[in-house]
């Protein structure tokens, strides 16, 4: 005969407490069934419940909101939008304002560049010493570019007629032009 293994103590209670908790489950249970068809057949056709008020006009204050928001998000799109195009038009006038300046500035320079030229004929086709007489009144700098221009014969016949310390300074203006310039 083969022997059953006694069952303790623990196990017992344990059985217990599963078959007290099976019953209370099953006692209950019906009558929250009950209850839960009651609450079905309460339910209107679509199976939605009334919305409450508060919630429904928490919606409504929330879509406002949104719609606010939207209005005001387009609101600055097209302000946006605005500016874009006012800084592009101020862009485009300066593109055009400077084009215009470089054309003026080229004028300028081919304008002063032809009087210096005239100049420098004029002067050459002096006599030297009537030449000398005026490039004497001139600051060394301005003379100096005057001297500079000339063709080096009738460059050398005026400062030969000219005082020696003005001859130098202008011969030293010359030479210290470059001499500044960056050699790379």
């Amino acid at each position: 005969m083969t022997r059953l293994r006694p069952i303790g103590t623990m196990t017992v209670i344990a059985l217990l407490l599963l078959l007290s908790g099976a019953i209370r489950i099953g006692t209950q249970a019906g009558a929250a069934f009950a209850s839960a068809g009651d609450a079905v057949s309460a339910l209107p056709e679509d199976g939605c419940a009334d919305a409450p008020e508060a919630l429904l006009r928490a919606l409504q204050q929330r879509e406002t909101a949104a719609a606010q928001m939207e209005d005001d998000l387009a609101a600055r799109a097209a302000a946006l939008d605005a500016a874009e195009a006012a800084v592009r038009a101020k862009l485009d006038e300066l593109a055009s304002a400077e084009a215009s300046l470089n054309g003026t500035m080229a004028q300028a320079s081919v304008a002063a560049s032809g009087d210096v030229s005239r100049l420098v004929a004029l002067y050459q086709a002096m006599r030297p010493q009537d030449a000398a007489a005026v490039i004497t009144q001139m600051p060394p700098s301005f003379a100096a570019g005057f001297v500079a221009e000339m063709q080096p014969e009738a460059g050398a016949a005026i400062l030969a007629k000219l005082d020696p310390q003005i001859a130098f300074a202008i011969s030293a203006e010359i030479a210290g032009r470059n001499a500044r310039a960056p050699t790379e």
